[in-house]
């Protein structure tokens, strides 16, 4: 491959990286235009090539790849419906669709749940595929995405979220940002207008709200207070909604993307953020993890999670909160991708949300959304689920139960009697969303492990 370009270099060099050969090389200045005859090679190349300006010339990169990877598609696919599924089954508790007790789901409640689960589904889908062909431009050798299903009833999403395999490493900073960052934005290019849309058909109430999360949404039984971000807070402007507002399923979805796009974004070792950030700022991106890292530590005392993400980003990098090096850290990135990388840093700030979850037994409130709903029969916190809430910091409150149906014909039932045990107490959820590796990690309730354990 190098002998048919290495007349129009001043010097070159060819690195094989598993099933890819890359030939780098200043190329003459009588070529560099480029000249016709070097045009002519380019306008055949079997493969990638790209034009860098660097050291007072300009690099030609030519990448060439053996054989295209084999990949098993009907696993990939098989993966999505079944997480397609899951996460409709998860989405009909939010749309007070979730009563439906059978083995088997009815159409009406996998009919209600499709409102998240197929908006949901294409936020990470295109939050991955950004990755992906972004990767096989590149002739990088990654796989299709992969889809993890959960079980409704121990994740709050019917998900651990999806990722792909980078099985071959980059090999310059151009390269390590083009894939780091094209995930992220193509999860907020879908994930944008479905919160809009969403937050369209969402309610607005003048009930009680928790500090940085005024929206809510209701399953199982359980009231889950979803946080704030500027984003949201724009978002709820541009619509129009005041005071707290009860999500619709298309809502949460949307929520659901920023939230993973801000995690995603963090400048941590192999998260997207962390590679966006080495090739912004090469080794110090090491001292900015560090302190984002630090300051992860304060945030855990409002989400659990956050300790949750700091240990996991620890264990990534093996101990280590910076990025490792790649094959050709040396060229700097050119001023259009710095300032791409400007607007990742500005989204990250924007979709940031300092308490992405909470749970909160609201005592005593009787307010407008709650007069048409009724409440289900109390049932009393377990020792795991008490034990959850302490850990929390949030020790379950006295008062009426928040257990709630959102059906609008239902006759009100009596408030509970003073003293009596409330509704269950659900742990909080966590989200971990990578790069390489980037399941949207729900660590769910498991409640009976937990019951032995105390007890």
């Amino acid at each position: 491959m190098e002998s048919v370009v290495a007349p129009y270099f001043a010097y070159w060099r060819r690195v094989t990286l598993g099933d890819r050969e890359i030939v780098e090389g200043l190329v003459l200045p009588e070529h560099a235009g480029p000249s016709p005859a070097l045009a002519r090679i380019l306008a055949g190349w079997d493969g990638h090539y790209y034009w860098e300006s660097a050291g007072g010339g300009r690099w030609l990169v030519l990448v060439h790849e053996n054989a295209p990877p084999r990949e098993r598609v009907w696993l990939h696919a098989a993966l999505f419906l079944i997480t397609l599924l899951s996460t409709t089954i998860a989405g009909a508790a939010f749309s007070s669709a979730g009563d439906d007790s059978s083995i088997v789901p009815s159409a009406a409640t996998l009919l209600a749940g499709l409102k998240f689960s197929l908006p949901l589904g294409a936020i990470l889908l295109a939050h991955e595929l950004g990755h992906y062909v972004v990767a096989r431009r590149y002739r990088v050798n990654a796989s299709l995405p992969y889809f993890i299903p959960f079980p409704s009833q121990a994740s709050l999403l019917g998900t651990l979220g999806a990722f792909i395999r980078l099985r071959s490493p980059l090999f310059d900073r151009r390269t390590l940002f083009d894939v780091g960052i094209a995930g992220p934005l193509a999860g907020m290019v879908v994930a944008i207008p479905v919160l809009l849309l969403g937050l369209a058909t969402s309610v607005s109430t003048a009930g009680p709200t928790l500090p940085l999360a005024h929206q809510y949404l209701v399953a199982d039984g359980a009231r889950y207070y979803l946080g704030d971000s500027l984003l949201m807070w724009t978002a709820r402007a541009v619509m129009g909604h005041g005071g707290v507002i009860l999500l619709s399923p298309l809502a949460i979805a949307g929520w659901v993307g920023v939230l993973v796009t801000s995690l995603n974004l963090l400048p941590l070792g192999q998260f997207d953020g962390g590679h966006i950030s080495y090739a912004l700022f090469g080794r110090r991106q090491e001292w900015v993890a560090r302190a984002f890292w630090l300051a992860l530590l304060p945030l855990g005392r409002l989400w659990f999670g956050w300790w949750v993400w700091a240990g996991l980003a620890l264990l990534l990098g093996r101990g280590r909160l910076g990025h490792p090096t790649i094959i050709a850290p040396e060229r700097q990135l050119s001023p259009e991708r710095r300032r791409l990388g400007l607007l990742a840093i500005v989204l990250f700030l924007v979709t940031f949300m300092p308490n992405p979850l909470a749970f909160r037994d609201i005592p005593g409130q009787n307010t407008p959304d709650e007069t048409a709903l009724t409440p289900r029969a109390s049932v009393a916190p377990t020792p795991a689920l008490a034990l959850a809430a302490r850990v929390a910091g949030r020790a379950p409150l006295r008062g009426r139960c928040p257990a709630l149906d959102l059906d609008p014909g239902a006759e009100r039932q009596p408030a509970r009697p003073e003293g009596a045990p409330c509704g269950q107490v659900h742990g909080e959820e966590r989200d971990v969303h990578l790069v390489h590796v980037s399941p949207l990690l729900d660590v769910g309730e498991h409640h009976r492990a937990l019951d032995d354990l105390v007890e």
